[in-house]
């Protein structure tokens, strides 16, 4: 048996592909040989240009189209603001308190109260009188003429128009459906008999002006802005948050300083009426009053505000409409009953 390897023919006489010669090689894939640009040498203009130019009215109708929602969006979609107050409340601790006596320490308010007071009529109503929120005027124009605007404790709530002559000396007070209410000289007191106090300047009121606006019930303002209002308080009680959103930025700010304005000053007179039952139940003196011009000088205007000038609340229109049967008679007699318990004698077995 023989081992040998039979040597190869040379080159010249291996067999050949048809076609394709020495130089010739299969076809490459990379991008360039397909008619893309070389990734290297950046973004291919050319292409781009052509691109634009193919889908030029397709790109301009999305153009304008655009520029037309965003144009209705700015007309008819207002921003939307956000007012926040945080209100901190001294109580002690729930947990640290103990009945121990006759007379037990206990906080002003439980936490949940607290938010209801804040929603209460005694406080929204008087927010509502101050910020005249029962007033609806058409437009700027109306607003201007209307700043003066207030009423009594006592007024007739509805829509009303207020028509100025052509030579700006008569005016006529109307409702919306024309029925005619007053009729004066521009510049006197308008609507008085209605409780409206309001005296509107000549210069206020041009020849030939008409102004539309619409008065609420307090209690209708008060429904309104405590739906408007979002109160939360901490599980301790300590701390109350109350945030108000709106169009106006001005507007809601002073109606959320006004809130809180009033929510501390009806506090601040339950807690004072508290110190004065508390020292009349344990026979001690009541808590000791200083004059207005000392309080301003050490406490400051707006303590003495809070403790003077806060307004309390009745009953006699749930007692006398409702039929209501109160089991004290008067709230001085169930504070004493709430907080004197009687002793108790324990005996050891």
């Amino acid at each position: 048996m023989s081992n040998k390897v039979a040597a190869l023919p040379p080159a010249s006489e291996l067999p050949t592909t048809s076609g394709l010669g020495p130089a010739d090689h299969p076809p490459s894939l990379a991008l360039a040989d397909h008619g893309f640009s070389d990734v290297e040498n950046g973004i291919d203009w050319r292409r781009v240009f052509t691109a634009v130019a193919r889908f030029k009215w397709l790109i301009l109708a999305v153009t304008v189209l655009g520029s037309a929602v965003g144009v209705a969006a700015t007309r008819f979609l207002h921003p939307q603001y956000l007012a926040q107050a945080t209100i901190w409340i001294d109580e002690t601790d729930r947990r640290g308190v103990s009945d121990r006596g006759p007379i037990r320490p206990r906080q002003l308010l439980d936490p949940e109260s607290w938010v209801d007071l804040l929603r209460s009529y005694v406080v929204l109503d008087q927010v509502v009188r101050d910020q005249r929120l029962f007033l609806a005027v058409r437009g700027p124009a109306d607003s201007a003429v209307l700043e003066t605007f207030t009423v009594g404790d006592q007024y007739r709530p509805g829509a009303y128009r207020l028509a100025v002559d052509s030579g700006g000396q008569r005016y006529t007070l109307a409702t919306a459906n024309g029925i005619v209410l007053e009729r004066g000289t521009v510049g006197d007191s308008v609507g008085a008999r209605l409780g409206f106090k309001w005296a509107p300047t000549p210069d206020a009121l041009g020849p030939g002006a008409s102004v539309r606006f619409a008065l609420a019930t307090l209690r209708d303002g008060a429904q309104w802005l405590d739906d408007a209002l979002d109160v939360r308080a901490d599980p301790e009680g300590n701390f109350l948050r109350l945030e108000l959103r709106g169009s106006d930025p001005a507007r809601i700010t002073a109606i959320v300083n006004a809130v809180v304005e009033r929510y501390v000053q009806v506090a601040a007179e339950l807690k004072r009426e508290k110190l004065t039952e508390l020292a009349k139940i344990l026979g001690a003196k009541p808590p000791q009053r200083y004059p207005r011009l000392p309080a301003r000088i050490f406490a400051g205007e707006a303590q003495v505000v809070m403790s003077t000038e806060s307004r309390g609340a009745s009953n006699a229109k749930a007692k006398r409409e409702l039929g209501w049967t109160l089991r004290y008679p008067s709230w001085r007699q169930g504070f004493s009953a709430s907080y004197v318990q009687p002793a108790t004698l324990e005996v050891a077995a």
